[in-house]
């Protein structure tokens, strides 16, 4: 029984060991066999991002590698397949060719996307190791996309004919500044033409500049209105311009309380804001007086305020004694009305008394009936004079207000007028004084919005060009003029970017001034204006970048004797994709032309990204490719190519007689793998092919007939990734003269070399020694079971 069950043991170890032994050497071969086809998928990004202006881009390389990373020539097109992880983004196509005999395929994508966006492409194909790379899409940097319109200043003042300059910047998707490509008619135009109009309804931004002038010009009036610049083809731009100031409101007119009847005088009418605070208007205005008692006082009927003005006088005639109320009136603004009483006049004048005519007086420098002088008895009651009676009238701050030196009383008469300018923001007091009269006085006020804040208004800066700027004054949103000419100083934080016009002044009365301003280098910079009676200023701005300036330079790792791509894509200074208005030369050269050569110079014309040129790996070596145009940071990049490790190794005896012919064999071997498929060329005498083709084991066959003596056979082939590779060897001819009556041709070596490849050697190993371990455990295991079986035979015998 036992030795059934070792017998049945011993089968099943067998059966298991020559499993076992059949299956190491396959998966051994196997291994061998993967590792050779172990290839893998490579995405080299050709571009640093995709331009997003909806048009194709070259912008990926996808290669064949080895397992060592190294290239891979195909001997069999592949389809590769490719997608994007947002299609909104980027957009890839479905998929892409390597053809046989190249090892790299370009892929175009194409984006419309508005900002700067990324996304993950991926590669796979059947028998490959898929790849996944990242890219950026963003928009083009230089090309013509929209207008930017700047207003200088944004504020005007409520006066007939005011002015504001319509800066028209071109624009590319960054707000850089960018050249017009063409002339370009840009149209202008205003929402509320009661506000503002343009002079011009249509500018032209001539070919090669960055921008265009217009005006919009105020009618007078309070409010705002939007200026639009639009254009074919490009986004339009608006801005609010404002025209703020005093709002005529309501009607102004004054009296003193008390006046002497028989006297015909003057009563001012104003118009003014809600504040009192005198209101120009851009047009005449008719104001209606009318008097409650025309048998005491009797108003002139109407009187007319003219354009640009806000005050005037209207003659009244006192009549009898009594009272009355005199009301103006005038379209939508507010009614006024002012009561007076008049008395006959029964004393001397004792005193004067002085009024001013208005609240407040503009700081325009123009002169005004601004005072009424009033004769005054000892009952402090209005009263006339029987003579002339001379006033000095003087002014506390003759540069905030000055008056007449002197004025007249005449005679029957109990009021006079003072004629005044009011110059500048302030408070004064006037005096009147006579020789034997008490002097009176008075407040007087003159307004003017006093400056505090001071604002810097700047268009879009191209670099290496210039542009006007402007400085204004103003006051919770109210121009406020300078009082007098201001010397304003401009400090830039980085000269290196930006120059300034050194000497600006804003005039007396102004609240802005023109300067210039020019673009030296991109980068950001901090000005800063500072000038006495103002509040400094300041802004951050930029020196835009105008066009691209630098290159980025792609590749693939070059394989000797082959052919590849170059990517040369222009970026600005920031490192934005961008482009020219111009057709520009890009010179190349390479350092060692004769390893790796390319064409001496690509053209690339306007509005064109990239471009890809084909350089020759012409033979194994190492060069630094170099690129040069005008305007453009040169770029350089080293490459060294990679080249195939190849022999042709050829078999042969090495003698044989002379008028024999004997078999040479050739075996071609490129990266330790028989390279079938392969022209040998042949040269040597007797050689009875020029030409032969290697086989799928890498070898090809020649006969040669043996000449006397040396025969010299030289083999030679062209192997993509290597170049031309050669050998030689010399069989030994023996002279007829040395042959032995009986000879024999020795047969050819036979093709025993196969036995020594790893993926034969290693499993012939494996399988000799199993073998060997199988009979020693076979022999083991055979002599533990007879000394078994006698050990049981020796217990049965002595139980008996």
């Amino acid at each position: 029984m036992k030795k059934y069950v070792n017998f049945r043991k011993t089968i099943i170890v067998t059966i298991t060991f020559l499993t076992l032994l059949t299956l190491v050497p396959l998966q051994l071969s196997l291994n061998v066999a993967a590792q050779e086809e172990s290839l893998s998928l490579v995405l080299t990004p050709a571009l640093k991002s995709v331009p997003a202006d909806g048009k194709p881009h070259p912008a990926f390389f996808v290669s064949i590698v080895d397992g060592s990373g190294n290239p891979y020539i195909l001997k069999n097109p592949v389809e590769v397949t490719l997608s994007s992880s947002d299609d909104n983004v980027l957009k890839v196509p479905k998929s892409v060719v390597v053809n046989r005999g190249t090892y790299y395929a370009i892929i175009n994508a194409t984006s419309n996307v508005s900002e700067s966006r990324s996304v993950e492409v991926s590669a796979t194909a059947t028998g490959f190791k898929s790849a996944i790379v990242n890219m950026v899409a963003e928009p083009l940097a230089g090309t013509p996309k929209a207008l930017k319109v700047t207003l200088l200043p944004d504020i005007l003042a409520p006066s007939v004919g005011a002015e504001a300059k319509i800066v028209v910047t071109l624009v590319d998707s960054y707000g850089n500044p960018t050249k017009a490509r063409t002339d370009l008619i840009v149209s202008l135009s205003s929402s509320n033409n009661q506000i503002a109009y343009v002079e011009k309804e249509s500018i032209i931004i001539a070919k090669g500049n960055f921008s265009a002038q217009g005006k919009a010009i105020g009618k007078g009036f309070i409010g705002t209105t939007t200026i639009t610049a639009s254009c074919a083809d490009l986004m339009p731009d608006s801005v609010t311009l404002r025209v703020s100031g005093a709002k005529p409101e309501k009607l102004y007119i004054m009296l003193p309380q008390f006046l002497c009847a028989n006297e015909n005088i003057s009563i001012p009418v104003a118009i003014v804001d809600q504040n009192l605070m005198p209101a120009k208007v851009p047009y005449p205005v008719t104001v209606k007086l009318f008097s409650s008692n025309t048998s005491v006082a009797v108003v002139e009927p109407e009187v007319v305020i003219g354009s640009e003005e806000w005050f005037t006088l209207a003659g009244i005639y006192i009549n009898n004694t009594g009272k009355a109320t005199i009301y103006a009136s005038s379209g939508n603004l507010i009614t006024a009305s002012v009561s007076i009483e008049v008395i006959n006049s029964t004393s001397q004048p004792q005193s004067i008394q002085i009024y001013p005519l208005a609240q407040m007086f503009p700081s325009d420098e123009r002169e005004y009936t601004s005072l009424l002088v009033q004769l005054i008895d000892k009952d402090n009651k209005p009263c006339k004079t029987n003579k002339s009676i001379p006033v000095s009238v003087f002014s506390s701050y003759f540069d905030v207000f000055s008056t007449e030196s002197q004025i007249v009383v005449e005679p029957n008469r109990s009021i006079a007028y003072v004629k005044g300018t009011p110059k500048a923001y302030g408070q004064v007091e006037i005096t009147a004084v006579t020789s034997d009269l008490v002097k009176g006085s008075c407040n007087i006020n003159v307004y003017s919005p006093v400056p505090s804040t001071t604002t810097i208004i700047i268009p879009p800066i191209p670099t290496g060009g210039e542009v006007e700027a402007c400085i204004l004054t103003s006051s919770s949103g109210l121009p406020a003029p300078v009082q007098q000419n201001t010397q304003v100083l401009l400090s830039p934080s980085d000269t290196k970017v930006v120059g300034v016009e050194e000497n600006v002044v804003i005039e007396k009365k102004s609240y802005y001034q023109i300067f210039k301003i020019w673009g030296k280098s991109p980068g950001n910079f901090f000005l800063t204006a500072s000038a006495s009676g103002i509040p400094s200023g300041s802004i951050t701005s930029t020196v835009h970048v105008v066009r691209a300036s630098t290159f980025f330079v792609s590749t693939i790792t070059p394989l000797t004797t082959m052919q590849f791509p170059i990517a040369i894509q222009l970026l600005t200074s920031t490192g934005s994709p961008g482009v020219v208005g111009e057709t520009f030369n890009i010179k190349i050269s390479s350092s060692n032309a004769t390893a790796i050569s390319v064409e001496d110079s690509v053209t690339i014309g306007p509005e064109t990204a990239e471009v890809v040129v084909i350089a020759n790996a012409k033979a194994f070596g190492s060069s630094y490719i170099s690129f040069v145009a005008d305007g453009f940071t040169t770029a350089s990049v080293h490459l060294t190519s990679y080249r195939y490790s190849a022999s042709l190794n050829i078999m042969s005896i090495a003698s044989a007689k002379a008028g024999e012919s004997v078999l040479i064999r050739v075996q071609a071997i490129v990266n330790g793998k028989p390279y079938e498929g392969l022209t040998i060329s042949w040269t040597g005498v007797g050689l009875q092919q020029s030409e032969t083709i290697t086989g799928a084991d890498g070898t090809s066959e020649n006969l040669l007939y043996v000449q006397e003596r040396e025969n010299v056979i030289e083999v030679s082939a062209k192997i993509l990734g290597v170049g031309t590779v050669s050998n030689k060897t010399i069989l030994w001819g023996i002279p007829f003269s040395e042959q032995t009556t009986t000879t024999t041709t020795p047969p050819p070596p036979p093709p025993y070399a196969i036995l020594f490849e790893p993926y034969v050697l290693i499993p012939i190993i494996v399988a000799v020694v199993g073998i060997i371990v199988f009979i020693i455990w076979w022999r083991r295991s055979r002599g533990a079971a007879e000394a078994e079986e006698g050990v049981e035979e020796e217990t049965e015998e002595t139980m008996v």
